[in-house]
């Protein structure tokens, strides 16, 4: 990619300048100067994306940085630097091209903003003050998530936070490797059959030889040797701390 092909994508697409450290990045994941968007408001009383025209509720000023552009700002800057103190070679870049190519396609990052305080009641938890900006890393279930605050990471109730970049959707699935059925009425009602090569919605870890998932409106459990489980899948059956937090939820139920 050439320098000029690089700015434009850095560039402000209202007043074509280019963007800094005081972006801001809308909940609908589009970037723009701050300027821009006090502007926007001042005159409008309101704010909209400028691209999607998607009404925005946050106020600009708690609208969160964009993280990864800054990141991506300062590693051009550094090459930049380097390269006026030594003169680059015939064919190199002024610019590091493979930091822009991992993170141009993320510069807005899963991220959700502290209503509340949440102070951790246990080890795995994730300490945060009311306004934080929380990076998330994943969702373990409809109630907890993963996070991270200055560069430690844990779980935190989803009720704590108000999501302002959404985590990409990714359904932990799996496929069948041979066809599973039992022949016993009563384990039907308990077992998900399927065939070789339909794919199932996984739920959760049930033990170190079985899986609860879903087929249409059906679920039930099938042993883990008989499929192959996506990467969502393998994060979710793995993780032991989303294991004992459901445990402890069920607990804290009965």
């Amino acid at each position: 990619m050439d320098e000029q092909s690089l700015n434009e994508l850095l560039e402000c697409s209202v007043c074509l300048d280019r963007l800094d450290h005081t972006s801001k990045v809308l909940p609908c994941q589009h970037t723009f100067c701050r300027r821009c968007l006090d502007e926007i408001y001042g005159t409008k009383r309101e704010l909209r994306c400028p691209e999607c025209r998607t009404l925005v509720e946050i106020p600009v000023e708690e609208l969160p940085s964009n993280i990864l552009l800054i990141r991506l700002l300062e590693g051009l800057k550094t090459k930049n630097s380097e390269r006026t103190r030594s003169p680059a070679r015939h064919g190199e870049h002024g610019y590091n091209e493979s930091l822009f190519s991992k993170q141009s396609s993320t510069l807005n990052p899963p991220s959700a903003r502290a209503l509340f305080n949440y102070e951790a009641s246990e080890q795995s938890d994730l300490t945060f003050k009311k306004g934080d900006l929380i990076l998330l890393k994943r969702q373990v279930d409809e109630n907890w998530y993963q996070g991270e605050l200055n560069s430690r990471q844990g779980f935190f109730p989803a009720s704590y936070v108000q999501v302002l970049v959404p985590l990409p959707v990714t359904i932990p699935q799996c496929r069948g490797l041979y066809d599973f059925d039992v022949e016993d009425e009563n384990d039907k009602k308990d077992c998900l059959c399927f065939k070789k090569d339909e794919i199932l919605t996984v739920i959760k870890r049930v033990d170190s030889n079985w899986i609860e998932g879903k087929k249409g409106e059906k679920i039930g459990i099938f042993p883990i040797s008989f499929v192959e489980l996506n990467d969502a899948a393998k994060t979710l059956i793995n993780s032991k701390a989303s294991t004992n937090r459901y445990l402890h939820v069920i607990c804290i139920d009965l």
